[in-house]
């Protein structure tokens, strides 16, 4: 969602490519084209409205204006992105190699603030990464896979008797 509310931006699949859109919800306009898009992270709108974060057809994180006109590229990782409440800094949850960054806007430079190991960011295409700051600014959240096998043994359970077999005397 944009900051005031009156727009969402989102991605739409065609047989083709995958397309990042706005669009006015309730309004009965039709939605507008940003620009081509791929990727398995939401875009995510800055708490500012200057920009929206996402990732290009080729899946390289970029900063575009909601008119669309103006793009900025950033670090060429992708990962899923969360914004600091004043728009300076975005955060972006890594996947390879699995590490937590924060983006400094202006200057465009990126800082590791730790290693993910084990933890890396995971979703499926639908919905798709995402990750969001705690209200006390000091956590991002981002969902991860942790796929876990077990096997289990039961003893002492009896097969449950035919349904026919209670017919019979």
């Amino acid at each position: 969602w944009s900051p005031d509310g009156a727009w969402l931006a989102f991605y739409q699949p065609t047989s083709s490519s995958l397309n990042l859109l706005k669009v006015r919800p309730g309004a009965g306009e039709p939605p507008v084209l940003l620009a081509k898009a791929g990727g398995a992270a939401l875009p995510e709108w800055s708490p500012t409205g200057e920009w929206i974060a996402y990732h290009d057809e080729n899946w390289r994180p970029k900063l575009i204006s909601p008119d669309g006109k103006t793009t900025r590229a950033l670090p060429p990782y992708p990962g899923a992105f969360a914004w600091a409440p004043d728009g300076k800094t975005l955060y972006q949850a890594r996947l390879d190699p699995p590490a937590l960054f924060a983006i400094d806007i202006a200057a465009g430079r990126d800082r590791k603030l730790r290693d993910l190991a084990g933890l890396q960011p995971y979703s499926s295409l639908n919905p798709g990464l995402r990750a969001s700051l705690t209200a006390d600014g000091k956590s991002v959240i981002y969902t991860i896979l942790r796929p876990r096998q077990e096997i289990w043994i039961l003893e002492g359970v009896e097969a449950p008797r035919p349904w026919w077999r209670s017919l019979l005397p």
